[in-house]
């Protein structure tokens, strides 16, 4: 039996309630999934967002976004602490969503060969972190 790849329905989607998810007053873990790698994270009041992906189509062939409206609207992210970048695949990996984080986190963490890229796209090398495997920050 061929395995599905593409859900028989269109799966259920909220938007991100950010004053709910950032809210000073309440100091756990809290978390949201935006897609695939995508997750925005609130833990003790520190925001990290992990391989941001906010274009609807980032591969010239397939896949796309299941839902072409992202989860929230990137210009109203408070300013994250930290955006962690895993790897350098098309799918954890998008020019035209670091060039929009960009000015919106205070850090970016990446693996040695992504600080490169990500200083071509524009963002300052004093906010480019590079790791190797078992580095810590």
């Amino acid at each position: 039996m061929k395995a599905e790849k593409t859900p028989a329905i269109l799966l259920p989607q909220q938007q991100v309630n950010l004053g709910r998810l950032f809210d000073k007053k309440r100091t756990y873990l809290k978390a949201s999934w935006l897609g695939h790698s995508s997750l925005l994270i609130n833990i003790d009041g520190y925001s990290i967002l992990t391989d941001p992906i906010f274009e609807s189509k980032v591969s010239p062939v397939e896949p796309t976004r299941f839902h072409k409206k992202l989860p929230l609207n990137v210009q109203n992210l408070p300013l994250m602490d930290v955006i962690i970048i895993s790897h350098d695949h098309y799918d954890h990996l998008n020019k035209f969503s670091i060039q929009q984080l960009s000015d919106k986190t205070g850090l970016f963490i990446v693996p040695l060969r992504v600080g490169k890229r990500l200083a071509q796209w524009g963002v300052p090398e004093k906010k480019i972190v590079k790791l190797n495997w078992w580095d810590q920050r």
